[in-house]
């Protein structure tokens, strides 16, 4: 199943991943269940009847009957479904050529798996240079950083290059976060106990303030912090105090 262009759409936002990955699974939606759908509609051109509306009732008949045709139809037509959520996120531009262009991707390598005669060498490096003008397109119109300078043609090739190792020193250092992260919930999880009986709020200690006022104090004039430590060591008692301290 493809769909048809349509003019671009400027209120909408820059793609994002969530978008991207939206396309790929239509295009793996449609792509995919192409050759199954095939497949599954073996045998209706054999069915003969004497009129036409007759042959209309055989072949609806048999494919109605049959499991491999309907599941692979069903899935064909969620994909439609969340065409429409990608539809929603990102411009017509982008979405309608990348996943026209990698649902024929996908319906090359599902035949391929299931073992039907493959294209030439001209139609993968066609799909695979269709893949780098879609992803060039993407980085384009992405917002994440780095990525848009991944995909400019204003930029040489060291300086693209850059932004490439760039990336993926990042999502290298993203993915070690992630496991340390996961590491310590595995092995060091963080227990969260409740207490059966409910607790007085009389019972609970209040924290301590420390009020901090506006007028200040000359040192020469009054040295708290030396007087307080002569108390607390005992070094000057009350009645040892003078007047001035």
């Amino acid at each position: 199943m493809l769909a048809d262009a349509a003019p671009a759409d400027s209120s909408k936002p820059p793609p994002d991943l969530i978008s991207l990955l939206l396309i790929v699974v239509v295009a793996v939606f449609w792509g995919a269940t192409n050759p199954f759908i095939r497949r599954g509609t073996l045998g209706v051109n054999s069915l003969q009847a004497d009129t036409r509306l007759g042959q209309i009732w055989l072949e609806l008949k048999f494919l109605l009957s049959r499991w491999q045709y309907l599941l692979p139809l069903a899935l064909n037509q969620a994909g439609s479904v969340v065409y429409v959520f990608a539809l929603q996120r990102s411009e017509l531009s982008l979405v309608v050529p990348a996943a026209n262009s990698l649902t024929f991707v996908f319906t090359a390598i599902s035949a391929r798996m299931l073992g039907e005669q493959g294209g030439s060498w001209k139609t993968y490096t066609g799909m695979g240079l269709r893949i780098g003008d879609l992803f060039r397109e993407y980085c384009s119109h992405s917002s994440i950083h780095c990525i848009n300078y991944i995909g400019s043609a204003q930029r040489s090739r060291w300086e693209r290059l850059w932004w490439v190792a760039m990336l993926i020193l990042s999502m290298y250092g993203c993915a070690r976060l992630i496991q340390n992260i996961y590491y310590r919930w595995e092995h060091k999880p963080v227990i969260v106990s409740f207490d059966e009986k409910p607790t007085s709020v009389l019972q609970i200690p209040f924290p301590a303030v420390t009020i901090c006022p506006e007028t200040k104090f000359r040192p020469e004039c009054l040295n708290f912090s030396a007087l307080s430590e002569k108390v607390f060591e005992g070094k000057t008692g009350k009645d040892t105090v003078n007047e001035e301290e």
